[in-house]
């Protein structure tokens, strides 16, 4: 396997545990995981098919904006989630972004070569050079965020009571 498909790989299998996770909240899109609030899987879906969009499109691409820029008020780097559910767009609307930033990823990797990982990340703020500083840096945390935010999502079932499943 070289190192694409291994990116590919960790994509794809992210994206299906935490989709697991996250469909299994739909009937309770605003739970949070504590008492002191943190995020919750409406959120956390807007927020991971947002970053996912914008790594690409803004950090290894170089655009000014990304493909899901309709989601940034209520989803970027640095929002907040909120409890009131009348300032976001539907669950299923949110799925279909996600599909929509995770199909962009699966597609740019068809396009890139090994050598490609090492570029630089034209996009890429000059303190977050060692975090995100190539593109394989960038698909790196992709993969890794969307984990992340599978323990969030782990902690609200379990503040629901409902039993472990494995994604």
């Amino acid at each position: 396997m070289n190192t694409i498909d291994y990116i590919k790989t960790s994509l794809i299998t992210a994206r299906k545990m935490t989709l697991e996770l996250i469909n299994d909240l739909k009937d309770e899109p605003l739970a949070q995981p504590t008492i002191n609030g943190g995020n919750h899987a409406l959120w956390i879906l807007g927020h991971i098919a947002h970053t996912d969009s914008s790594l690409l499109n803004q950090m290894i691409q170089g655009q000014e904006t990304c493909t899901l820029e309709h989601l940034k008020e209520h989803f970027a780097y640095s929002t907040q989630p909120s409890t009131d559910a009348s300032i976001y767009p539907s669950f299923d609307s949110l799925l279909k972004d996600y599909d929509t930033a995770h199909a962009e990823v699966i597609a740019y990797l068809d396009t890139i070569t090994e050598d490609d990982l090492d570029k630089p990340s034209v996009g890429c703020p000059e303190d977050w050079k060692d975090f995100i500083g190539t593109v394989g840096k960038c698909l790196n945390v992709i993969s890794l965020h969307t984990t992340m935010h599978y323990g969030q999502l782990a902690d609200i079932r379990k503040s629901l009571g409902r039993a472990p499943i494995m994604g």
